[in-house]
């Protein structure tokens, strides 16, 4: 059911990449250039995972949790996965989370924590756009104890809670970039090769203690 779903997701977000990019060929009165032309072509491949006996240990944990899909472990504070269901939320506050951070443009699970404890605290954010405020923003969210341990969900679990992820190792677990950028595109969350083209670049160029000054953390 889980591979019926994914690639159902991949072939959505094939269509939609490739219509975006046909949007800002007509908004800036030109035909696609080169570059968009490949990432177009690149839409909807995901980058190869690495073989599971040669997944480090200190990478996320990927854990089975009912009505969450892609959900993993990656420190005590933090879990990630996929878009929860009602009962999927219910199972976390079952497990002692807190608060669960969503970080979809246009879309609220806020409905499905409802009678359940669990503070909800939205991003809004588009994979293709990713914002200093909003790394802010989940920075803020995580360095305060009350919200842990809290739970981060895009869509499918893979790319932008994948990037915030990767900030989270790198601001509050001393891993370098390298190594957070590695578990980002090769842990098995099935990170898109078409958001390579956004969320790696944002991610090399991001000035993490900056952001970390700017969320009010030594």
């Amino acid at each position: 059911m889980r591979a019926e779903r994914g690639s159902g997701v991949m072939q959505t977000q094939t269509v939609w990449t490739v219509f975006c990019l046909f949007l800002a060929g007509l908004s800036s009165g030109c035909r696609m250039t080169e570059g968009q032309k490949n990432v177009a072509f690149l839409a909807g491949r995901e980058v190869p995972q690495m073989a599971v006996h040669e997944r480090p240990a200190h990478w996320g944990t990927p854990l089975p949790l009912g009505g969450v899909p892609n959900f993993a472990r990656v420190t005590g504070d933090l879990y990630r996965g996929d878009e929860p269901t009602a009962n999927g939320m219910k199972n976390l506050a079952g497990m002692g989370v807190k608060t669960v951070i969503c970080v979809r443009a246009l879309h609220s699970t806020e409905s499905r924590t409802a009678g359940l404890g669990l503070r909800y605290r939205q991003i809004n954010m588009w994979a293709w756009s990713p914002q200093d405020e909003f790394v802010v923003q989940f920075l803020t969210i995580m360095n305060d104890p009350a919200n842990r341990p809290a739970f981060i969900h895009c869509y499918t679990g893979g790319d932008r809670a994948g990037l915030y992820v990767a900030i989270y190792r790198v601001a509050f677990c001393g891993w370098s970039k390298e190594e957070a950028k590695r578990e980002m595109l090769y842990g098995g969350y099935g990170f898109h090769e078409i958001l390579v083209q956004y969320l790696v670049p944002y991610f090399d160029n991001l000035d993490i203690d900056a952001m970390k000054r700017r969320a009010g953390i030594p």
